[in-house]
């Protein structure tokens, strides 16, 4: 239970108010809150119809008197009520009136010597039972207390026994600056030796005017407060709102939603929230913005009210102690610990989630990359053994495990035809897993056999991905020696050379080249025509289809054109990403084997006897790789 004081040295700043729709607002959340009126001279809650019990109960008054003649601390029940709706909306909240309004009441407050209730009877271990009972009796996720105003001590319970928060509302003027900065270096002083984690401390300018600050009057005097008490701006900032509204007792986020003053309330509520880790959705709010921010160096990191670099961990042992059986909290901080390098803390919660949930696709896609990067090959294979073998496995995290796998061990993708959620990829989910075979002779034989099955199942209704598919699969073609196949396919697509785009028509060259020895002039001076027409195009301004022109342009004898446009293609690698597709292997490539590839044709385009890597005497078989004993 997260306990939340709204304390205001001078009343008249709308401290109640912001209270209870603070509190509406959480409760019409779904979360169960409590509300202890201890503004004991000028109690307010009871006078909101919505919290108005259905007779007058006894409360904090009676609570403490009764306590000091019995001996024994009271049966909270007996002294709470629960508010069953607001408006048409069912919500868990119960409020603790300050008491019944009575002369009785008037009579039992004066008799409380609030001091000798702490210093003979035991009051500071009264008021921790009042809070196990609250977090007990109502299971309370919020428990939201009205404090007495200046310097008593009622005051004191409130702002520094009880609470795990103060919000501080304030008019600004010099009056409430004044006797703010007694209350607010009391409050830092004791907060630490009180409770672990601290007291947060939230400053609200209040009821302030929406007048035109032309002379900047009242951002000078804010300004003033920020420097004075030592804070870096207003958490929140709650306008005058004129409204006969206020004669009723509204409650403006049940009965006005959509005024200014409910948006402003409702942006108090969640700023006061935001660091109890108990509440699931908050620790989770904080872990996407800790992932976001990357935390070191970022704001994300700052604690902005004392103006240090706090290091997190502190909050994530606070939210791990809170969810440390939540999969989705576990995973949020087992992604945030990889995402700034923490990979052995991140291993650490992900055998908690797997632990939890051992089907987890996820967490174990996640241990496995990070146990690569820890050089751990032997257990990073066993998870993407379970992984792989995950019927309805996820298509995005197929891909990723594929890419992981190649990496790890190239020669152990050729098992990947044993998958059966592999084997069942369509024509789409191949395109997309050909930019992770296509590195490799290994992985375009998978391709090849994954992308012929796949073509065998066509039924017609995906022409697109298959028209994209059978591109593919020229390329892996090529690539492994099977020439006359990618021959087959462009003779089945176009009835001519003069028919066939830049792409179609330079590929089909390369595979005649590679067939016959003969370079086919006609289908590469119909590449260079196609290329004079397309020159500036955005599209085709890349490394690869440079170094295909350099090889266009040697083949036609234009050797100052060749050597161009290779440069053109070694200058345009420098722009892109970690890999291009190479037509000198028919691969994709590194940048330095791409870079060693054009050497070589900068080689050939000066005269050397040389010819593409991917030229092969015999097609390229199972039986010519290396066996891979990992199985994943």
């Amino acid at each position: 239970m997260y306990t939340i004081t709204f304390y205001s040295f001078k009343g008249g700043v709308g401290r109640t108010l912001a209270l209870v729709n603070v509190a509406a607002y959480l409760a019409l959340q779904g979360k169960r809150v409590m509300i202890v009126d201890f503004d004991l001279e000028a109690p307010g809650i009871t006078t909101f119809p919505a919290l108005r019990p259905k007779e007058p109960m006894p409360g904090v008054v009676e609570f403490v008197s009764d306590y000091l003649e019995r001996k024994e601390s009271p049966d909270i029940r007996n002294y709470v009520y629960q508010v069953p709706a607001l408006g048409k909306h069912p919500v868990d909240l119960w409020v603790m009136p300050a008491g019944k309004q009575n002369e009785e009441y008037h009579r039992k407050l004066a008799a409380i010597d609030w001091g000798a209730l702490y210093e003979k009877n035991y009051g500071y271990l009264l008021f921790e039972d009042l809070k196990a009972q609250c977090a007990e009796y109502c299971r309370s996720d919020y428990l939201l207390v009205d404090s007495r105003t200046g310097y008593t001590e009622v005051a004191g319970i409130c702002t520094r026994q009880l609470p795990d928060a103060v919000v501080i509302l304030f008019f600004p003027n010099l009056e409430n600056l004044e006797g703010l900065k007694v209350v607010v270096e009391t409050l830092r002083a004791t907060a630490n030796s009180v409770h672990d984690a601290g007291i947060q401390l939230y400053f609200v300018a209040s009821n302030v005017s929406d007048l035109d600050d032309e002379h900047a009057v009242l951002r000078k005097r804010i300004e003033r407060f920020q420097r004075e008490l030592r804070f870096s701006k207003p958490h929140a900032v709650i306008h005058r709102y004129d409204s006969f509204a206020f004669l009723n007792q509204r409650i403006f986020v049940v009965s006005r939603p959509r005024t200014r003053l409910s948006r402003e309330y409702r942006r108090l509520a969640r700023k006061v929230i935001q660091n109890n880790f108990e509440d699931r959705e908050v620790a989770i709010a904080k872990l996407r913005k800790l992932k976001e921010d990357k935390i070191l160096g970022t704001l994300a990191a700052l604690d902005l009210t004392v103006g240090n670099l706090v290091y997190p961990d502190n909050k994530l042992d606070r939210i791990l102690q809170y969810h440390g059986s939540d999969r989705k909290v576990l995973w949020l901080i087992a992604d945030y610990f990889t995402s700034i390098g923490r990979l052995q803390d991140a291993l650490d919660v992900l055998t908690r989630l797997l632990d939890l949930n051992p089907d987890n696709a996820r967490g174990l896609l996640l241990r496995a990359e990070n146990l690569h990067r820890l050089r751990r090959g032997a257990e990073a294979y066993r998870d993407l053994q379970a992984l792989l073998q995950k019927p309805d496995l996820d298509f995005w995290q197929l891909k990723k495990a594929v890419g992981l796998l190649r990496e790890m061990d190239p020669s152990a993708v050729r098992h990947l035809i044993d998958v059966p959620r592999v084997r069942k990829c369509d024509a789409g989910e191949l395109v997309t897993l050909f930019e992770n075979l296509n590195w490799d002779d290994v992985g375009q034989l998978v391709f090849i056999e994954l992308a012929e099955e796949a073509l065998r199942r066509d039924d017609g209704s995906d022409r697109d991905n298959v028209a994209v598919l059978k591109y593919d699969l020229v390329l892996s073609y090529i690539s492994v020696g099977r020439y006359a196949d990618a021959i087959k396919i462009f003779d089945e697509k176009h009835e001519a050379i003069d028919t066939m785009p830049i792409n179609d028509a330079f590929n089909y060259g390369m595979a005649v080249w590679a067939r016959s020895g003969t370079a086919p002039r006609k289908a590469f001076e119909r590449v260079a025509a196609l290329h004079a027409e397309l020159t500036g195009s955005v599209e085709l301004a890349n490394a690869n289809l440079a170094q295909c022109m350099a090889v266009t342009y040697w083949i036609l004898g234009d050797r100052d054109e060749g050597l161009e446009a290779l440069s053109e293609a070694e200058r345009r690698l420098g722009l892109r990403s970690r890999s291009e597709f190479s037509c000198w292997r028919y691969k994709q490539v590194s940048m330095a084997d791409f870079l060693a590839d054009c050497a070589e044709i900068r080689r050939m385009i000066c005269g050397e006897d040389i010819r593409p890597k991917f030229f092969r005497e015999k097609p390229l078989g199972w039986g010519d790789l290396p066996m891979s004993e990992a199985r994943p």
